[in-house]
Formats: C-alpha cells, structure tokens, sequence
C-alpha cells in the first residue's frame, strides 16, 4: 500500500502544535491571538521544522508518490537542487514539497485555534483559562476529532456552566475525553479554576424549622431551670466526680451503650444550639 503523505503531513503538522504547546498558549494570551509564523516566533522553531519535516530522504518511487499526491504544494526553487545529479534532484524537491504541505497544515492548526479562540464570548477572567483548554484540546489528532472539532462549542459551554456554579456538564464531557486520552488535560485546568474561582457562599437560618422531638421518638432533656424541657439531673445521673465525669444510672447506661441516648452540649449566643457532646462550640 502507497504512503498517504498528506495525512503524514497532517499528522506532522499536530505534532508542531504538540512540540510548541506552551508556546502557543502563551501567544494566545498575551497577544489574543497564535502566531503562525514557526520560523521566527518560536524558539528552534526553524530548525525543528527542518529537522523533523524537510530533512528526509527518499528513493525515487517514493519521491515521485510523494510528489504525485502533494502536487498542489511541490517545491519550485529549482535553486534548492541546483547541480544535483536528477535523482538526487527529485529526491530534494520531495524533501521540500514535503516540508510545504507540512507547513501549510500548521497555517490551517493555527487559524482553526485562532478562530475557535475569537468566538469565545465568555467572561475575560474565565477566556484565559477557555484559551489554555481549547489549544490543548485541539492536539487531538484530525481524525479522532468530532463533527469536525464540535467539542470547542462544549469546552465553552462546560466552562460557562462552571463560572456560574453549575458542573454538571463536566462527568459527561470527561466521559467523552476519555476515549481521545484527554481527560487529564481537562481535569487539571478545571482544578486550576475551582482553585481560583472566588465562590460566595450564601448562608441562610430557617426560622420555621421542624422539632425532631415532634416524631421519631427522641426526646431533648435539659438540666437547665430556665428550659421548659427541664429535668432534674438526678433522674439521669448516679454521681459526678471531681473531674467531672459522669456516672449515669443503670437504665441511662444501657441505652448509651445501644445509641438509644446521647449526651448533649447547649450553647447559647442570641439563639440557642443543641449538638451531640464534644462536637459543638
């Protein structure tokens, strides 16, 4: 079977993106927008480029298939080969052919992230973070990509159901990532947000609130005069010693013994607090 090297040079071009990620984010942020020029805006930019995508060799089948199948990018600075002996000559032109198609699918990467990221209408301190999740998302590979890279328009929706308090969206979406290995990369920028996201916290007092010793058989007595649910302490307790440890009767003993009956603690400051003894303030 013939080499597909216009998927090869798909696939090369994603892998730039990969190799210069941080880089990217960080145009995006800073400027509002990717550079796409990989020559001079990006550090070893050039000689990865060549490196990775001109500097290969090929006989002269495969640089003829090559040349076949990439003809709307074929190389025509005949200078580039000048001397070479014709089957060198032909193996040199592929190698740049190559190189163009490969270049030609980082231009389209960079404009397709460009575009996602200029349609992003949410928050300013949320588009950061928008920004940092999509160029990463966009290293899936093209043919793993949904409805032709449809996940942007979820990444923006995930993200404005977070800013306003809502995750629902995000157990379904890392459903999704899971197939593509990117759950991951997901997880850790929401991290980042719920980190940084500043949440109020709305604390409301239901002053109708129902009397657990209305139902289910529990019965609130104090050993203060002034409660109208006063007992005296001496139906309860047998003794208190000088460290002030309880001994109860036999029946009261039994039933703390079972988790029929618990000590309390009372508190008082406006209102009044019943909580289990030890747990309250």
């Amino acid at each position: 079977m013939a080499e597909d090297y216009r998927r090869n040079a798909e696939s090369d071009a994603w892998e730039t993106c990969h190799e210069f990620l941080d880089d990217m984010i960080e145009q995006a942020i800073d400027n509002g927008a990717i550079s796409n020029d990989l020559l001079n805006d990006y550090g070893n930019g050039d000689s990865y480029h060549h490196e990775s995508h001109v500097d290969k060799d090929y006989d002269l089948q495969e640089a003829a298939e090559l040349l076949d199948q990439l003809d709307d990018y074929e190389e025509t600075d005949t200078g580039l080969w000048e001397g070479q002996e014709p089957r060198r000559a032909i193996a040199t032109q592929a190698a740049f052919t190559y190189g163009s198609a490969v270049y030609s699918a980082w231009l389209d990467c960079v404009d397709n992230m460009n575009n996602t990221i200029n349609n992003y209408y949410g928050s300013d301190r949320l588009k950061k973070l928008y920004i940092t999740v999509r160029v990463r998302l966009n290293n899936i590979a093209p043919d793993e990509r949904v409805n032709g890279g449809a996940e942007a328009g979820l990444v923006a929706a995930l993200l404005d159901g977070v800013e306003k308090g809502d995750l629902s969206g995000v157990p379904i979406y890392c459903d999704w990532l899971e197939e593509f290995g990117q759950r991951e990369r997901l997880m850790l920028e929401l991290r980042k947000i719920w980190v940084d996201k500043k949440w109020t916290l709305h604390i409301g007092h239901d002053f109708d609130t129902e009397n657990p010793c209305d139902y289910g058989g529990w019965k609130i007595v104090s050993f203060g005069r002034k409660h109208c649910n006063y007992e005296h302490p001496d139906n309860y307790i047998s003794s208190v010693n000088q460290y002030n440890e309880i001994s109860p009767k036999i029946n009261v003993l039994s039933k703390l013994r079972n988790n029929l009956a618990f000590w309390l603690s009372y508190y008082e400051h406006g209102q009044s607090r019943w909580s289990l003894m030890g747990e309250g303030p």
